[in-house]
């Protein structure tokens, strides 16, 4: 899991138009990547003749199995792990099969790898410190409401999510910080309909604070000073590049739907 330290110290600075230069269009789909029959995916490249083979099992059987195999290929494909092969064996098992110079021990660290961004808003009970001490300790929070730590410490009390999540980031990349070259951000760019959904978020509760949460952690929590329009931002972080990297693989290529088990894994040779 990614410790992401804070986003901006200042909530007009977030999300701000023409922020940095990003593509607006972003394809989900790997483009060297075909669905060769209805249930197999494959590089378009022969066929692997030796490598490691994984017998992968989804969690929540036929209804996602596709989906979970594009959103391994966009992953594989943005890391650059290697040449790979991937088919449905039965309702909810993939066959994968690797070259023998892939990435072996990236893939299955990143397998279920997340980053599962939300922004909320701030529950005005975050200012008492004893529903925030019972919040923490006891699990009692005010109807509808959540609580989550934060990465400098202690934590907030914060409404449903908003509309705005991950899936509207339409294009992420690490690139270094504009101003602090030395630092690795993530440039991200909203799709026009979350944008929109941000901009007036944003203009409906000036002076209010709001949380950015990922991974189940806040990593910012700054007030809103004014609307926030533009849908576009970064992401700042205590990160390595190689893992700003990855971080944008996985903003880009969706969130899994559902857990991936790895059940068995081999050599093979043809």
């Amino acid at each position: 899991m990614f410790k992401v330290r804070h986003i901006l110290t200042s909530a007009a600075f977030l999300v701000t138009a023409g922020l940095l230069g990003c593509g607006a269009d972003h394809q989900n789909k790997i483009d060297n990547v075909e669905r060769v029959v209805p249930d197999v995916a494959t590089v378009k490249q022969d066929r692997l003749k030796e490598g490691t083979q994984f017998l992968l099992e989804v969690e929540d059987g036929a209804d996602v199995v596709d989906d979970v195999i594009d959103v391994l290929s966009n992953r594989f494909e943005g890391l650059g792990l290697g040449r790979f092969e991937m088919k449905v064996l039965d309702v909810n098992k993939i066959e994968l099969k690797m070259s023998p110079d892939a990435d072996i021990l990236r893939f299955k660290r990143m397998i279920n790898e997340t980053a599962d961004l939300s922004f909320h808003l701030v529950h005005p009970a975050s200012d008492d410190p004893v529903i925030i001490n019972l919040a923490a300790n006891e699990g009692q929070l005010p109807p509808v409401s959540f609580y989550f730590r934060s990465v400098e410490g202690g934590g907030l009390i914060v409404h449903p999510p908003s509309r705005i999540t991950g899936d509207c980031i339409e294009k992420s990349e690490a690139i270094p910080h504009p101003v602090h070259g030395r630092r690795n951000v993530i440039n991200f760019s909203f799709n026009a309909k979350c944008a929109q959904a941000f901009a007036e978020m944003t203009s409906a509760n000036i002076g209010k604070r709001f949380a950015v949460v990922m991974n189940e952690e806040i990593i910012t929590a700054p007030v809103i000073r004014s609307p926030i329009d533009g849908g576009q931002g970064f992401i700042e972080g205590s990160f390595t590049k190689p893992e700003a990297d990855e971080l944008a693989v996985l903003l880009n290529s969706g969130r899994l739907p559902a857990r991936v088990i790895l059940v068995e894994e081999k050599t093979f040779s043809e």
